[in-house]
């Protein structure tokens, strides 16, 4: 996956599957609405929880699959609009 997949300014709908991520340290993917994810390969926990969590938009989000054996719990962070007005 080339490295400026991870920073793209214009990019609204994602459709990944089967694809093995790098592990950044950044991602910013911030007008991404539509994000689908079937039978990837993450390294570690870290940049899966990063790539989700870099889509201020993000409205829809589809999971299914997940090639990594040890994996059973990956986090997802988003702001609310409340984190807005305070």
């Amino acid at each position: 996956m080339p490295q400026t997949f991870y920073i793209c300014k214009t990019l609204v709908y994602l459709k990944l599957a089967r694809v093995s991520l790098d592990d950044v340290e950044f991602v910013s993917l911030p007008l991404l609405k539509t994000m689908h994810l079937k039978d990837n390969m993450y390294p570690n926990e870290a940049t899966f929880e990063r790539l989700v969590s870099s889509c201020p938009l993000l409205e829809e989000l589809k999971i299914v699959g997940c090639l990594n054996h040890n994996a059973k719990v990956f986090r997802l962070c988003f702001l609310s609009i409340y984190d807005y007005l305070s």
